[in-house]
C-alpha cells in the first residue's frame, strides 16, 4: 500500500514527468485534469509554457494531502516547507504561493493560481454549467477567477433511449 509520503513522491514524480513531456512536445494547449497534473506548469520555464486548460471533475478532494506526518528521524529537525520542497523539487517561495490554501498543501491550488497569473483566470472548466456556477459559489478557491466555463456534452443523454 502506498503510505501519505509514497503518494507525495508519486505525484511529485509525476508533474515532473508531465512537465517534462510538455516542454519536449510544445502542444498547442496542456489540458489537465483536476489536481492529477495541476502543478506542471510550476516546472516549465515561462518561455517555454503553452496555455492550460484546468477541467474540473471533482474539485472537492482539490489534491489537499496532509503533510505532518513527514516526521521520522531524518525529517524532524526540518521545517514542513522545506520537506515538501526537497519532495517536490520546488523553490518554498513557489509552494507558499502556488499550494498552499487554507494553511494546507493543496495541488489544485497550483493550476488555478497558475491561470490566474498567466491567462487573467481564463481556461477553467468544469464538466457541467450548473457544477461550474455551484464552484463559483461555493468553494472560495475558484473566487478569484472570472467565471468557469462549462464543458456541457454536446448530445442529450435521453436521446441515446
Amino acid at each position: 500500500p502506498m503510505t501519505k509520503l509514497t503518494v507525495l513522491r508519486y505525484f511529485s514524480l509525476w508533474n515532473q514527468c508531465v512537465a517534462e513531456l510538455v516542454r519536449e512536445l510544445q502542444p498547442d494547449v496542456y489540458h489537465c485534469m483536476d489536481y492529477h497534473a495541476a502543478l506542471a506548469p510550476l516546472y516549465i520555464p515561462r518561455e517555454q509554457q503553452v496555455p492550460t486548460i484546468l477541467v474540473l471533475h471533482n474539485a472537492d478532494y482539490m489534491g489537499i494531502i496532509e503533510t505532518d506526518f513527514i516526521n521520522d528521524r531524518f525529517w524532524s529537525t526540518v521545517p514542513a516547507m522545506r520537506r515538501l520542497s526537497v519532495l517536490f523539487n520546488l523553490k518554498q517561495s513557489a509552494l507558499r504561493k502556488y499550494c498552499t490554501f487554507e494553511g494546507r498543501f493543496n495541488m489544485l491550488k497550483a493550476g488555478i493560481t497558475f491561470i490566474q497569473e498567466t491567462q487573467a483566470g481564463r481556461g477553467v472548466c468544469a464538466v457541467s454549467a450548473n457544477y461550474g456556477l455551484e464552484l463559483m459559489r461555493e468553494r472560495t478557491l475558484f473566487k478569484g477567477l472570472p467565471y468557469i466555463l462549462p464543458l456541457d456534452n454536446a448530445t442529450d443523454p435521453a436521446d441515446d433511449l
